[in-house]
């Protein structure tokens, strides 16, 4: 493990279950993604667009018209057609190249068998990996807590809680202005408590200036945190499907954020 991961122990039994809240000097209520498309463009800013949990509905997205930096923080996919469904999405990717010059994908729990290879039309695919993208250090960890297969079907890049551990410990705790994975952490947009205990963790080593995720259709929006050491982050659940993500339900629209 390199001198720049994230160094954590872990919290038996959480024992800090608000352990974002605890490193926080203020943290602010939900604020609604659409306003986040508001905040002025400089010459020096990267426009981002962040979508999540398209589940093989990205064809009807509607996209804006141009940005650096096209995001997708996992479940492209329906975990019975994933093959099928990746194969589309990274033709569909193919079509965006003048647009998103740079195309960044992180894997979701719906996403059975999906790697690099197959998504050639993908600038970077993010799976424990850190890339400089227009200057910005951005990483990408695809992985959610195993849960019930009898209740959740959908397994892809789920883990027991000692190797989600292992994974978060790759993120770098220097410098890191992007974190992307695909669910939240515990009580950040999360579903009232659905998200992962060691992700809390990761991110208060870390302390991205902004961390996107998916995965809880139902709290989709943005919260602000400012941390003890002055720093903050900017939260962000950019779930595109609204109810199950079942062909036909509604689309959010694409979140668009500056990012100097």
């Amino acid at each position: 493990m390199g001198n720049n991961a994230v160094r954590h122990a872990g919290t038996p039994n959480t024992a800090i279950s608000h352990i974002i809240e605890h490193h926080a000097s203020e943290i602010s209520p939900e604020l609604p993604v659409e306003g986040l498309t508001l905040l002025s463009r400089e010459h020096n800013q990267v426009t981002l667009a962040i979508i999540s949990d398209t589940h093989a509905q990205h064809d009807r997205l509607e996209l804006p018209e141009r940005a650096d930096i096209l995001i997708h923080c996992g479940d492209i996919a329906r975990h019975h057609t994933s093959s099928g469904d990746t194969r589309l999405f990274n033709e569909w990717l193919g079509t965006l190249k003048e647009r998103f010059p740079y195309r960044v994908v992180v894997g979701g729990n719906h996403d059975y068998g999906l790697t690099k290879k197959k998504l050639t039309n993908a600038t970077h695919y993010l799976c424990d990996t850190t890339e400089t993208i227009c200057g910005l250090r951005v990483h990408g960890a695809p992985w959610t807590p195993a849960r019930s297969y009898f209740r959740y079907r959908a397994q892809a890049f789920t883990a027991n809680r000692r190797r989600i551990q292992e994974r978060f410990q790759l993120v770098p705790c220097n410098g890191l202005d992007i974190l992307i994975t695909h669910g939240p952490p515990l009580f950040i947009l999360d579903e009232d408590g659905g998200g992962c205990p060691d992700l809390a963790e990761c991110v208060v080593a870390a302390k991205p200036r902004l961390h996107l995720f998916g995965h809880k259709h139902r709290t989709r929006g943005a919260r602000t945190c400012e941390w003890n050491n002055g720093s903050s982050t900017l939260f962000v659940n950019a779930a595109s499907v609204a109810g199950k993500g079942k062909r036909g339900d509604p689309l959010h629209p694409v979140i668009t954020i500056p990012i100097n």
